[in-house]
């Protein structure tokens, strides 16, 4: 309903209030990431968001209404509950080795972060797209200083063998073709500030 969403098409920041004092909770920024960039991005990570399962409350609820379904396991004959709502959506870089599926890949149960599934086996694609991440980083770094000297310190007392790069990222989720459901995160750095990049061809 066009009565309850204005549209945004050109540089803005968005502020609210709270407690008398305005805090800025959004800056939208067009055509920053250079052309020859996206085309990297695009063709290194096209690949890192599979359709899965793996994001309900971003996908939303599907049109029968239903989040789950059971299904049997072909290979145990378990009854496995799934989710019904699939999105193309997946992870590149570090990620939790104890998240869902994740301590499979860790022999060594002291390590605390594996390489995500997609950068293990495209490791040259993950590299590729590495340098416009950085580019990533630095507009975030130049767009809100001060959230990002948050975000660079808690970083520095992280293993940098888990860093992507020399940036102030852990993990970058790739969506492709994806309109998500409203939805709040879990996970994130909460005293950051989120970085929502959309790139065409």
């Amino acid at each position: 309903d066009p009565e309850i969403y204005m549209l945004i098409d050109t540089d803005t920041n968005v502020y609210t209030k709270i407690e008398g004092k305005y805090k800025c909770i959004l800056k939208y920024r067009k055509n920053v990431v250079p052309q020859e960039m996206c085309d990297i991005l695009w063709e290194s990570l096209k690949g890192a968001a599979p359709l899965q399962r793996g994001r309900a409350e971003a996908a939303g609820i599907p049109k029968e209404g239903e989040i789950y379904s059971n299904i049997v396991s072909k290979s145990t004959g378990k009854n496995i509950r799934q989710l019904n709502s699939k999105a193309r959506s997946g992870i590149i870089g570090y990620y939790d080795n104890k998240s869902f599926m994740g301590h499979k890949y860790i022999k060594d149960d002291g390590e605390m972060c594996r390489l995500t599934s997609f950068s293990r086996k495209n490791l040259e694609k993950y590299k590729k797209s590495l340098p416009c991440i950085s580019y990533i980083d630095n507009l975030y770094k130049k767009l809100t200083p001060n959230y990002y000297k948050k975000q660079r310190s808690a970083m520095n007392k992280i293993n940098k063998k888990y860093h992507i790069e020399d940036t102030v990222y852990t993990t970058v989720t790739v969506n492709k073709n994806f309109r998500t459901a409203l939805h709040k995160d879990k996970g994130d750095y909460v005293d950051g500030f989120g970085n929502l990049v959309v790139i065409d061809r």
